[in-house]
């Protein structure tokens, strides 16, 4: 069970740096380490630093099927990998790279769901193709002639 007030935050002062700043570095966990964990990234942010890194961004990091993965086939989109550790891993990843002055950004895609797990399209049909896969289940809010989409994409667009 997760406890997201468990962890205790090292740097709850932090508050970023300017955008002027800026330099990126897009970051997958699983590819980073050989041991592709959130903790071995730790061990790593010095280098980043160095390096004029000012901001990582993390690619997306959501469960997905198999232990390795590009993360654009998640289907729980807000727990952290498994493979890569626990959510309170990833908040010491976070706490550590704020330490080396590192601000941090999640690549997330929420309009992609992997095979394993997804039950949405038997929830909802009306908002998945089948022949475009992602390769699970693609949603798709514009190009459906549903009328449920129709009236849920015209109130969600104004």
């Amino acid at each position: 069970m997760v406890d997201p007030g468990r962890y205790t935050w090292q740097n709850s002062a932090w508050r970023g740096r300017p955008w002027e700043e800026t330099v990126v570095y897009e970051l997958h966990i699983g590819t980073f380490t050989p041991e592709g964990t959130f903790q071995a990234a730790i061990e790593k942010l010095p280098w980043l630093a160095e390096l004029g890194i000012t901001m990582i961004e993390v690619m997306p990091l959501s469960q997905f099927g198999g232990n390795r993965g590009w993360g654009y086939d998640g289907v729980l989109l807000y727990a952290p990998h498994s493979a890569y550790g626990t959510p309170d891993e990833f908040k010491a990843f976070v706490d550590a790279a704020h330490d080396h002055g590192l601000s941090v950004v999640l690549d997330i895609v929420l309009n992609h769901f992997g095979p394993e797990g997804n039950y949405l399209p038997l929830l909802a049909p009306d908002f998945f193709h089948k022949e475009r896969m992602t390769p699970g289940a693609r949603v798709s809010l514009m190009m459906s002639t549903r009328p449920a989409v129709i009236s849920l994409r015209h109130h969600s667009t104004g």
